[in-house]
This record gives C-alpha cells, sequence and structure tokens, in this order.
C-alpha cells in the first residue's frame, strides 16, 4: 500500500478522514497509532489469517486392511494435445524418398530453365 499523505483532519485526534477502511476494509493505521481499539468484526475476513487444520497422525491410527484394500489411486487424466515422443521416425525408403524429392525441386530460372541464376540475374536477359 503506498503512502498517504495529509490524511489527518488538524485539530482531531479521534478520527482521520481517508478512505482506507472503505478501500481495502481493513482499519486505517491512524487509527492504529492513536490506539483505539479495534474489534476483529471490523477486519473483512478475507485479510484474517486462518488457522490451518489440524493433521491427525496416521501412525496412531489402526486401520483393517479390508479397508486399505478399497482405497485406490486417484485416475490419471490425459493431458490436451498430442503427446510427447510420439512422433513416428521415419523410414529408411522415406528417407531416400525426401532426398530424391529435394533434389527435383531444385530452383530454376523461369525464363532459360538453367540452375544457378534466377530470372533476374539470367545471363540470356543481360545480352
Amino acid at each position: 500500500m503506498k503512502k498517504l499523505h495529509n490524511q489527518e483532519e488538524a485539530g482531531s485526534s479521534d478520527h482521520c478522514n481517508c478512505d482506507i477502511y472503505r478501500r481495502y476494509l481493513l482499519p486505517c493505521s491512524h487509527r492504529i497509532r492513536l490506539g483505539f481499539p479495534i474489534d476483529v468484526q471490523d477486519i473483512h475476513p478475507r485479510w484474517l489469517i486462518q488457522q490451518p487444520n489440524i493433521l491427525l497422525d496416521l501412525s496412531t491410527v489402526q486401520l483393517d486392511p479390508a479397508t486399505l484394500a478399497i482405497v485406490r489411486d486417484p485416475p490419471v487424466t490425459l493431458r490436451k494435445g498430442r503427446p510427447r515422443g510420439t512422433r513416428r521416425l521415419p523410414t529408411s525408403a522415406e528417407i531416400v524418398q525426401r532426398a530424391a524429392d529435394s533434389a527435383e525441386n531444385v530452383r530454376r530460372c523461369r525464363l532459360c530453365k538453367r540452375t544457378g541464376h534466377n530470372k533476374r540475374t539470367c545471363p540470356r536477359v543481360l545480352k
């Protein structure tokens, strides 16, 4: 919370005109400094620290084997999307086919159909 300046009324020592309680539902620092009693009911429940629940010591609890047999692991849910590591590895025939396809798809000049240059740098047009 940023510091609020000039929030206390001049000449008044019993209250202030700040909006801390209306904004944050907390007692203002001026009231706390003046020593007024603060009722716990004045503080909104979201600002109160809840006491943690006390856990039972399960080492002292006696459970019969029939009860333990009923308790199962929780179900595992699948995540969205393609699972990791399921991408299929290509076969050797597919690797050879891709190499042949890339050799066929060599870039060529659109004018003379030769490789090594393009339409803009074609030696036939430059002559």
